[in-house]
């Protein structure tokens, strides 16, 4: 029976694979290869770093004040894991109330894989984080490439897009991804905790693994099956 089932298993990931070339491609194979290139880079620096690295910090340290040091200081929250796992709890429940089974399991999945292979990838590459200026903003104690932030929050907009979108379809929707996204990404160039390149790497990074997951867990045709 279990043999029976992974071949089915195989067959329809084949097919889909094959319907949905385009999207792998573009969703996980190109992201992945940039992503390893960067890293590669990454690593030939040793410790040096980019010089469009510390221009672009040094560009956005220019418009610090109190005020948006303030604000980025609480705005980079919404963009760490633990403060994902509360932003998604309305979203479990909403979920668990309209018995999307497929949609829950596929989101718990996503979001928790997607801080493992960070957690991981983080200390094979142990970069250093910069710290071009003193900041008032606690300085993170574990490594900068790919930055967690800039991944977890780019791993929860693909995810909630990809539940959401065949329901809705509002490039609203699409607009406060993108605006959540690249509000957690200057938060971290902002505080000086993270290198441009390490912003980059997360949101490559996100994009690659959330695709592989949708594609492994056959999303969202297994969800239409288990509601």
């Amino acid at each position: 029976m279990q043999n029976i089932t992974f071949n089915k298993y195989i067959k329809t990931t084949y097919k889909r694979f094959q319907h949905n070339h385009k999207i792998i491609i573009w969703g996980l194979v190109l992201p992945l290869v940039t992503f390893l290139i960067l890293a590669l880079n990454i690593i030939s620096l040793k410790d040096s770093n980019f010089s469009w690295d510390i221009l672009i910090l040094s560009h956005i340290h220019k418009s610090s004040q109190p005020f948006l040091d303030n604000f980025a200081s609480v705005l980079t929250n919404f963009g760490g894991f633990r403060l994902i796992l509360l932003l998604i709890t309305p979203i479990i429940l909403l979920l668990l109330f309209l018995r999307k089974k497929g949609s829950l399991t596929y989101l718990t999945i996503s979001i928790f894989s997607s801080a493992i292979v960070n957690f991981i990838i983080k200390i094979i590459f142990h970069r250093p984080r910069p710290h071009l200026w003193e900041s008032g903003y606690p300085f993170p104690s574990d490594f900068s490439f790919p930055s967690g932030h800039a991944m977890a929050s780019m791993t929860l907009a693909l995810t909630i897009l990809v539940i959401f979108w065949d329901s809705f379809k509002n490039p609203l929707i699409l607009i406060l991804a993108g605006i959540y996204v690249i509000s957690i990404a200057w938060t971290r160039l902002y505080l000086g905790v993270h290198f441009p390149s390490d912003i980059l790497g997360g949101w490559l990074l996100a994009i690659a693994w959330t695709t592989l997951v949708t594609f492994l867990f056959n999303f969202p045709e297994n969800n239409k099956n288990t509601n």
